[in-house]
């Protein structure tokens, strides 16, 4: 087979460039919630070999409630963590494994346009899925939904092998992709109509020695958590389910956001659910911000009414359809409250409908290049925009919460001021899991949840209070004379972060906590 260096260059470019984005800055990474969670049960497993066999679990136990039908998301988190030595970096070591793969998915949707559509689309897909700022920032986030690009674009690519060239023997990556992607998040259900209602319209000669291999995968796929379920006597999955659609929401809300989420993903517009209410560009950068996320919409919009047309003279095409538009419809009619990951699914196929709208516009008018170069800046520019609002203040008032990185610096410099291991470390109400697990890193072992009252009178220690991001839950049901008594404390703020030194008995001055500028916000 003749190789084409100008195609293999370009796809190198684009392989670098979506890992130098990954990778690029890692520490500046979400490290909030639920990501404690997970990474202190791929530690167990990693350090502690604690056998997993429950799906992805509401708290550390097993018998939390699980929402997925597999432990195979805390396997690959640990996979990284089995070849190092146990330490505080380790968050960023598990992020990098997210980053990878989702690398390795932007090498396969290529595959995937090129071998199904053309070469241009294999790399404009390519180029548009290394380059979104919503798949960089999934891509270093722990969460479920992020290991999913890379099992669904394995899936279609089977399902388009079946299909198209009748080459029954991808019935079994088609399975193992389908199964496994069971363990990280229940979204990939919406795919099992796609799948099915595509084989059936198709017409295939199925083989028995492949129908009972498929059989035979999804069956060692989910043993784990069957065995897990019957033996302790829990559907916990199932118990997930029925939860999630028994939830009261607005279905005309749900069905609005059912299909403006995937033009939003689509695009660069990260919005609200990202950055809040910070605007982050220059007056000029919103306009062309918002400008071009208007224009990638529109391409998608576009694509897809080119779709639409020509569906009949190309079975690809409805394929692609079947698979954006068959999940969009399930979610509208179970009317439940919808979020951007659920779909993460038919991200993949949204760019090759994007790079199909592009080739077509190509073949009327050069300016087709002008769009492309047009929606590359912007993506880049909303990057390095963005990445540098969360390097200045830490991290977002939204859904990203506060970086790992900016942690960090409280916590580096808090022992840089108080090495002694015992130092009371105080939070409102409660310990905050993200820095409990920081400073037990380092083995301070007085931490611990305090009332602001009960803080008033403490002689020695520091209060790390966050009343920046969402996910300072006790600081929001503070009173305005609480706050107004952390406003004229003597703190410093590191990246949003604030750091109150203890007061002492009540009507004491603060004791005024060395501030080095480097720190300052």
């Amino acid at each position: 087979m003749k190789i084409n260096i100008k195609h293999l260059v370009l796809l190198s470019i684009i392989l670098a460039a979506a890992f130098a984005v990954r990778f690029y800055d890692l520490e500046t990474s979400s490290f909030e919630g639920h990501i404690l969670r997970d990474i202190e049960i791929a530690e167990s497993i990693a350090y502690d070999h604690e056998i997993r066999l429950a799906g992805v679990t509401h708290k550390i136990e097993q018998d939390s409630g699980q929402q997925s039908f597999g432990p195979l998301y805390y396997y690959m988190l640990a996979l990284p963590l089995m070849f190092t030595k146990d330490s505080i970096s380790n968050p960023i070591i598990i992020i990098s494994i997210i980053a990878l793969l989702n690398v390795c998915a932007v090498f396969l949707l290529y595959r995937l346009g090129k071998d199904f559509f053309s070469e241009k689309v294999g790399l404009i897909a390519a180029t548009l899925l290394a380059l979104s700022p919503w798949d960089i920032l999934y891509s270093r986030f722990i969460t479920t939904p992020n290991f999913l690009p890379f099992f669904v674009i394995i899936l279609a690519y089977s399902l388009l092998k079946i299909v198209l060239k009748k080459d029954y023997r991808y019935f079994i990556p088609l399975a193992v992709a389908g199964a496994l992607s069971l363990h990280f998040h229940l979204s990939v259900l919406f795919l099992a109509p796609v799948v099915g209602l595509i084989l059936v319209l198709s017409k295939l000669e199925l083989k028995p020695k492949y129908v009972l291999a498929c059989i035979a995968i999804f069956a060692l796929a989910l043993a784990p958590m069957l065995y897990y379920n019957i033996s302790n006597d829990s559907l916990g999955s199932l118990n997930f389910l029925s939860e999630r659609i028994g939830e009261e929401f607005s279905r005309s809300e749900a069905a609005l956001e059912s299909f403006g989420i995937p033009l939003v993903v689509s695009s660069n517009y990260l919005g609200k659910y990202w950055f809040g209410n910070a605007n982050i560009f220059s007056d000029f950068g919103n306009w062309f911000y918002l400008a071009s996320s208007v224009l990638i919409a529109s391409l998608f919009i576009f694509g897809m009414i080119y779709l639409a047309r020509n569906f009949v003279k190309k079975k690809s095409y409805g394929v692609l359809l079947d698979w954006i538009l068959i999940p969009i419809l399930i979610i509208v009619l179970l009317g439940k409250n919808v979020s951007p990951h659920f779909f993460v699914i038919i991200m993949p196929a949204m760019f090759i409908v994007i790079a199909l709208a592009l080739e077509h516009l190509s073949k009327k008018t050069a300016l087709a290049y002008l769009l492309l170069a047009i929606v590359i800046i912007s993506n880049v520019f909303t990057f390095y925009t963005a990445f540098d609002f969360l390097q200045e203040n830490g991290g977002t008032s939204s859904a990203f919460g506060l970086s790992y990185k900016a942690k960090m610096e409280v916590v580096d410099y808090i022992t840089s001021i108080a090495p002694d291991k015992t130092t009371p470390i105080f939070f409102l109400d409660y310990n905050k899991r993200d820095f409990l697990y920081l400073f037990n890193k380092l083995g301070y072992t007085n931490i611990s949840g305090i009332s602001l009252e009960e803080f008033e009178k403490q002689k020695e220690g520091v209060l790390i209070v966050d009343r920046y991001s969402m996910f300072g839950y006790a600081e929001h049901k503070l009173t305005e004379e609480q706050n107004d008594f952390l406003d004229k404390a003597d703190k410093i703020t590191i990246k949003n972060i604030e750091i109150v030194s203890a007061p002492g008995e009540i009507g004491r001055n603060y004791k005024v906590i060395p501030t080095p500028q480097i720190y300052m916000n």
